[in-house]
């Protein structure tokens, strides 16, 4: 406990440093964050009731990038996922998220070196309910290892021809073993305009379990989108991994809009989950949310119902 309090105390000096040192052309720092926790009741047949805490991947970043001679761009990422409800009682209370540096050519793209998530992960396209108990995460990827944010990962990204940009990613194994070298190896690409995203993508892992995926999204405007996903693929044991997911959301006046999702999943258990959303518009990407979400396996009369009120703080 001692060790992490330390450790988070270190995190936001440093922060603090970058965020006084102020901004240039040249030279830009800039330190951020984002607070989210719900309040959670769980009930459903086959689990126990339960009004819980969650603190939804809040955070504590500093990103910064820097112009090099010849054009060239540096940049860095540090950011720390914070248990903002600290139901672990201390154990868990930071967390590493993506941390890398990198350089950017406008002509040859950008390439960076550390922990990073990869490309699968990136493409996933539409997220209309991030880090709540309703994202796309509920249902794909799900128990197979997919979506990673590995260590020792060396990440490149196109530049954008048209509307088209490849992404590709590789993490090194710890210790190589019977001559293998990577231990995540992904690759996606993708096609975006204003109104349009589509995205195929593909992640393997040393251990066994991979995955391809096929996303579509059209965006009538900022606030009014519908999504879907399709994967499919096997996990380690060799069992086949199949699920979609389609969700969508409407501005519903100034202050309020409405999500929902529906996602289906074919494997080892069989499970459908949906739900909608209700959410107060702070302004600045904040808001004050209800979900409703049920989670139901296909197989059995066992079922989740989830209500979850939260709030998420964008600083």
């Amino acid at each position: 406990m001692a060790a992490q309090m330390k450790r988070l105390v270190n995190v936001l000096i440093a922060s603090t440093l970058i965020t006084t040192s102020g901004i240039s052309s040249a030279n830009e720092n800039i330190f951020y964050g984002i607070a989210h926790v719900s309040l959670d009741s769980i009930s459903g047949k086959g689990v126990t009731k339960d009004l819980t805490m969650h603190s939804r991947s809040s955070r504590l970043g500093a990103k910064g990038e820097k112009t090099f001679k010849g054009d060239i761009h540096g940049f860095y990422k540090f950011e720390f996922q914070i248990n903002t409800s600290d139901n672990n009682d201390g154990d868990e209370l930071i967390r590493p998220r993506n941390m890398y540096v990198g350089l950017k050519d406008k002509h040859l793209g950008s390439i960076l070196f550390g922990r990073h998530d990869t490309a699968m992960k990136k493409a996933i396209g539409i997220k209309i309910f991030t880090d709540t108990v309703a994202e796309l995460t509920t249902i794909l990827g799900k128990n197979v290892g997919l979506y990673n944010r590995p260590n020792n990962s060396i990440y490149y990204k196109s530049p954008r021809y048209a509307s088209v940009q490849l992404l590709a990613s590789v993490s090194l194994l710890e210790e190589d073993t019977e001559d293998k070298t990577f231990d995540v190896k992904s690759a996606a690409l993708t096609f975006k305009t204003e109104h349009i995203y589509a995205s195929l993508a593909h992640e393997s892992l040393d251990a066994g379990q991979a995955g391809s995926r096929m996303t579509l999204g059209y965006t009538f405007s900022p606030d009014n989108k519908i999504g879907l996903a399709y994967e499919n693929g096997h996990f380690a044991s060799g069992e086949n991994n199949e699920a979609y997911v389609i969700n969508g959301m409407m501005r519903l006046s100034n202050l309020y809009l409405l999500k929902a999702t529906y996602g289906k999943r074919m494997a080892e258990e069989d499970e459908t989950a949906y739900g909608i959303g209700f959410i107060r518009d702070l302004g600045d990407k904040s808001d004050l949310y209800i979900i409703l979400h049920h989670d139901k396996d296909d197989n059995t009369p066992a079922e989740e119902k989830t209500i979850s009120l939260g709030i998420k703080y964008i600083f």
